[in-house]
């Protein structure tokens, strides 16, 4: 007799550790054909609310870590990536139905992304900051430093490079995140956390949940210890509301155009639009 298929319930990612939905909640992840391919667990306000405080824990001690020691989390998380990559194509071709190349091709850029922050680690406050010519006894500096926490509303298509690129840009800078992952890259959730668990990244620094946006935005927006929200959707309603939620608590909104140039590459900007600019007054001869 065949076995009957048990399907998977892929659990979120929070400091650390695989958690499922506080409220017990699962949704279907439905493949191109119609099928289900696995279930996912739907995070509650309450979920929501924990990865912040996880997040907002975590963040002072990765603020603090040096950029030689950020690069190096980040460039171990594009060798686990790319240690991971057949597992990786297996449930891109298999839930998402792409060709192989395409999904190597996807995975490539993603791998780059990340190389490509753990470059800037070192760099990007030197060529960011300056020394400030002031008339008076005192050395003025200006220098980036993280918002906090940051919450990223991910797209709902499958762009794994956008991803990795909003991720890497976001902790280069000392920042701790929430990701709640979009439509087509909920399926990698697991994954993804496995990477991360694995290349040095302190718990709760990066903390993934699956859902939906419209039952969880509303809270994220209202969230006083969200400093940030990444918006990588193209939907300009939610956009709007966004902005206009942030009214209140002075959050800083920050979209796709905000972060990807013509050529879709990040850098510099996409790393500024996460941090703000300190400058300290010290006098000479103290």
């Amino acid at each position: 007799m065949k076995n009957i298929n048990i399907n998977k319930t892929l659990k979120m990612f929070v400091a650390g550790e695989f958690p499922r939905s506080e409220s017990g909640r699962s949704f279907a992840f439905i493949n191109s054909h119609g099928h289900e391919y696995a279930r996912l667990c739907q995070a509650s306000r309450k979920d929501l609310r924990n990865a912040v405080e996880v997040a907002q824990a975590a963040w002072p001690s990765w603020a603090k870590r040096d950029a030689y020691n950020r690069g190096q989390i980040l460039y171990r998380m594009a060798e686990m990536l790319q240690g991971k990559t057949d597992e990786v194509r297996d449930i891109l071709v298999k839930a998402l139905e792409i060709n192989a190349a395409a999904a190597n091709k996807e995975i490539e850029a993603a791998i780059d992304s990340l190389i490509h922050f753990a470059g800037w680690s070192d760099k990007y406050t030197q060529v960011s900051g300056a020394i400030n010519l002031v008339n008076g006894p005192f050395h003025n500096f200006t220098t980036p430093s993280p918002v906090g926490v940051v919450l990223v509303l991910d797209q709902e298509v499958l762009h794994l490079s956008h991803l990795m690129s909003t991720i890497g840009a976001a902790l280069v800078g000392g920042n701790s995140l929430i990701v709640l992952l979009g439509e087509k890259h909920q399926v990698l959730v697991s994954l993804l956390g496995e990477i991360f668990k694995t290349s040095d990244l302190p718990s709760g620094v990066v903390n993934l949940l699956t859902g939906h946006q419209k039952e969880l935005l509303p809270h994220a927006a209202s969230h006083g210890d969200i400093r940030s929200i990444i918006y990588l959707g193209s939907d300009a309603p939610v956009i709007l509301d966004l902005q206009k939620a942030a009214i209140t608590n002075l959050k800083r909104i920050v979209t796709k155009s905000d972060l990807f140039d013509q050529q879709e590459r990040m850098g510099l900007n996409a790393i500024m639009k996460l941090t703000e600019m300190q400058t300290v007054w010290h006098p000479i001869g103290v």
